[in-house]
């Protein structure tokens, strides 16, 4: 992996993040974004997020008023909008499949790209030095635009592989897939103008350093998702019921399977109405019911629905167990944010993940559960009973409790890590003095700087 310096310090800087989601519509991008907004805007610098579900300004005289109630419960504003959204797509890709809807993705892409360029371009010329952080191909695609012909430094993320063709199976065809012309030439001139390129894990970037080109490898580096945020007032579990919570999409890809079948076979030995609940939050494939009603655990499986952030932390909080389910990919390459989630909450993990991955990885140094074979039921069930003795034992929480992998994932590791990218393609690396900043700030209000319309 490349090495970037220690920061030497300078000027401030304004931030500009090109994505394809932003708070107040909930999902994984949005809360990865919002956290580095929000993070970013906490230590002084100016951020402004163009997103094609909305756009705000981060400056520090909007991060108490939008941002101290967004964190860390954001409000469930815009979760209708975004589900009525979801749903209208869901029902296009039944009837016409996701190989027709692809062009019409494209056309909408380049159509938001066209809308991004010219509004990021408003806010260039305020005297501070400008820096773009595009995220996926729907935030590369305007600044691929703006970038080299405004000279703006640029920093581009893959938090996926990318395009869905190069998945690794069951997802895709894996790195060697074959692509359409539009995506490969995305792919070269990414690498060819972006300033840096980051991943969230090292497996990941070797995984697209495969099929990237070769200058990449000189010119990236791994910075995971997060910060994790400190996460005050939740409830910690109650009761003598043993709850095991999931949260996120289960379908037939990411099957929960192999951990159902462990389930079954763990509580068939407790005897008759053992104290055990699984909450699965948000959604599940019509198949995830089926195979409970199978396995004869209609009285232990609750499927709670979809829930906003904040109530989806305080499920999580009550829970002692916190189960990340992941596809049996050959060599687990993600990191889902999920697991960051997972980390703020600071209960045990049980982590049901490739033998072989980030989250093996990750675990297998540093604790904070277990891990256990997502394709054998077998492993699956004694990670089940390990983790049930300690919570009988009570030692759950002091022998398998994940609050210290948030020193991963922190605030500070993030942005320093960020710090030292902007010292080495040129960017300003001392965030703004409280001194200096409220003076500008005025300044660039009067100019019309900071404005979110």
């Amino acid at each position: 992996m490349a090495t970037s310096p220690t920061p030497t310090g300078s000027e401030g800087l304004r931030l500009v993040f090109l994505s394809s989601s932003l708070w107040p519509p909930c999902d994984a991008e949005m809360l990865v974004v919002t956290k580095l907004a929000r993070s970013f805007a906490a230590r002084n610098t100016d951020v402004f997020v163009l997103a094609q579900t909305g756009s705000r300004a981060f400056a520090r005289d909007v991060t108490d008023e939008v941002l101290s109630s967004a964190f860390p419960f954001l409000p469930s504003a815009g979760t209708a909008r975004t589900s009525a959204r979801s749903s209208i797509r869901s029902l296009l890709v039944k009837v016409l499949g996701h190989q027709r809807l692809r062009p019409f993705d494209f056309l909408r892409s380049q159509l938001w790209g066209r809308s991004a360029e010219a509004r990021v371009q408003k806010l260039i010329g305020c005297g501070k030095k400008t820096v773009i952080l595009s995220r996926d191909s729907l935030g590369h695609i305007p600044a691929l635009r703006l970038a080299p012909r405004l000279k703006i430094p640029w920093i581009a993320d893959w938090s996926d592989p990318y395009p869905g063709e190069r998945y690794p199976p069951p997802y895709g065809g894996g790195p060697t897939a074959r692509i359409s012309p539009t995506h490969q030439r995305l792919l070269e001139d990414v690498a060819h103008h972006a300033d840096w390129i980051t991943f969230p894990s090292e497996r990941l970037r070797e995984y697209m350093l495969s099929y990237l080109p070769a200058e990449v490898e000189h010119k990236s580096s791994v910075i995971p998702h997060g910060p994790a945020l400190l996460m005050p007032g939740l409830s910690p579990p109650q009761g003598e019921t043993f709850v095991i919570t999931h949260a996120g999409s289960l379908h037939p890809t990411r099957s929960p399977i192999p951990f159902l079948t462990a389930l079954a076979a763990w509580v068939a030995n407790l005897g008759p109405s053992p104290r055990v609940r699984f909450d699965i939050v948000g959604h599940a494939h019509p198949m995830v019911a089926e195979t409970v009603h199978d396995l004869g655990l209609d009285g232990i499986v609750r499927f709670v629905g979809t829930l906003p952030y904040g109530e989806c932390l305080h499920r999580m909080a009550a829970s002692h167990v916190l189960v990340l389910i992941e596809a049996p990919v050959r060599e687990g390459i993600f990191l889902p944010s999920k697991f960051v989630d997972y980390v703020q909450i600071g209960r045990p993990i049980l982590a049901v993940s490739p033998r072989e991955g980030t989250i093996a990885d990750i675990m297998n140094a540093n604790g904070g559960g277990l891990v256990a074979d997502c394709t054998d039921p077998g492993t699956i069930r004694h990670a089940l009973e390990t983790l049930y003795q300690g919570f009988s034992q009570g030692n759950l929480e002091s022998e398998y409790g994940s609050r210290h992998l948030s020193e991963l994932f922190s605030e500070s590791v993030i942005l320093d890590a960020y710090q030292r990218i902007f010292a080495r393609i040129g960017a300003p690396t001392t965030l703004a003095r409280d001194a200096d900043r409220s003076a500008r700030a005025e300044a660039e209000a009067s100019e019309g700087c900071l404005r979110t319309d």
